[in-house]
């Protein structure tokens, strides 16, 4: 007998228990940061755009916009995964896994490129502040 292997019985009833302790935690979890997720972005979307509360420059408030849409885009995957994990999956269907990788392949392709143009925009209004200001004429 090898003394340093660890031997697990798929049968004993604490293995399953373990595991399906995790699954709660991990559910829980994605619960929390997705609907503080959903609360914030919408947060950021009536008030940027109903109330009008941001005294910013129009384009940066913009962006701003754009990163809370793909943010909330971002959290539908957590939705996704939620239900995957509560309701099983079938491994055969592969509908819910392509639906999970165009949301996160899209999503986090315009929040990279969203934050390099929020960056880069703040970037040009310290650079030339004169020319800022045409930036918000309509």
């Amino acid at each position: 007998m090898n003394t340093f292997s660890i031997e697990t019985n798929e049968t004993s009833p604490s293995h399953g228990n373990h595991f399906r302790t995790i699954d709660y935690f991990r559910a829980s979890f994605l619960t929390i940061v997705t609907l503080s997720s959903f609360l914030g972005d919408s947060t950021i979307l009536v008030a940027s755009i109903k109330y009008k509360v941001f005294s910013l420059n129009k384009v940066i408030v913009t962006v701003i916009q754009h990163l809370a849409v793909c943010d909330i885009l971002s959290s539908c995957v957590f939705i996704l995964n939620l239900v995957e994990m509560l309701y099983g999956s079938n491994r055969e269907d592969l509908t819910l896994c392509r639906a999970k990788f165009y949301l996160l392949s899209f999503s986090f392709s315009a929040s990279f490129l969203i934050t390099a143009l929020l960056t880069t925009t703040k970037l040009l209004i310290v650079k030339y502040p004169l020319r800022a200001v045409s930036l918000t004429k309509t």
